[in-house]
């Protein structure tokens, strides 16, 4: 086609050479763009003063579980809503809840966002509340949530962002475990301090990428700018927001693997 068009006569290797130089330097353009715009936080951070709005935690997760040999694979959808009171530090690092609603159906999403809604309507009641919705990048989830709970504050789970870090990490030092670690670690304290340009500078330092490490940093850099409203964790900490969804994990485990894939 493209020689019908243009009349050249050029080799696939050297079409597909000026394809991509052309497309990393759209993407350089776009990505110097992106930096320049405000992407602060619409999140306020409560004033010390005032008396803490009452925050109403909304996780919500899919796991893909086996059903049996005719069904195959079929997504389950979790959601799990606690109030903040309920969640307690129990070390440096852990935290457990002391109470929490669950939700979970293997039906459509649809339906299950009117689950989640009527049982969060259920734990809220008619007391006025402050809604943080916690989840990973799936588009279906932030849909849901700006339908469900508009003007929640929206947090990408810090954990499933961290994955996404040590893929590049481990393709960046394949060998090299100390190395890995080390780098995922400073990339998570910029992260915290909202510094996430930095960490995309930082992928684009490594020379001579090869194919899996372009991969993994393309696919970082793609998760980052298309949750940007959602990763000002330095503003989320501050505020005494939890940033990561262990407890919507939790329930996967305990609402799906132990129920639905346990032994006949």
């Amino acid at each position: 086609m493209f020689q019908k068009w243009t009349r050249l006569d050029l080799t696939q290797k050297t079409l597909a050479n000026q394809v991509e130089k052309t497309g990393n330097q759209l993407q350089t353009q776009e990505f110097q763009v992106r930096c320049e715009q405000d992407t602060s936080s619409q999140f306020e951070i409560p004033n010390q003063e005032q008396e803490p709005p009452d925050l109403l935690y909304v996780g919500v997760d899919g796991v893909m579980t086996p059903l049996n040999q005719k069904q195959g694979y079929k997504e389950a959808k979790v959601g799990v809503i606690f109030w903040s009171k309920d969640h307690e530090k129990v070390g440096k690092k852990r935290g457990v809840i002391r109470q929490r609603e669950y939700v979970a159906t293997l039906k459509s999403r649809p339906e299950f966002s009117q689950r989640v809604s009527q049982l969060y309507n259920q734990v809220a009641g008619t007391k006025p509340t402050k809604t943080v919705v916690i989840g990973d990048g799936a588009h279906w989830i932030w849909s849901m949530a700006s339908e469900q709970f508009p003007g929640s504050v929206e947090i990408l789970d810090f954990f499933h962002l961290s994955e996404y870090v040590w893929a590049v990490a481990k393709a960046a030092y394949p060998n090299n475990e100390d190395y890995q670690l080390d780098w995922v670690k400073t990339q998570q304290q910029l992260l915290k301090k909202s510094q996430w340009n930095t960490v995309i500078e930082n992928c684009h330092q490594f020379p001579k990428k090869k194919k899996d490490l372009k991969g993994a940093i393309t696919d970082l850099e793609r998760y980052l700018t298309n949750n940007q409203s959602r990763i000002d964790y330095h503003s989320y900490l501050k505020a005494g927001l939890m940033i990561g969804s262990g407890v919507v994990e939790s329930s996967n485990r305990r609402v799906v693997t132990q129920r639905l894939k346990q032994a006949d």
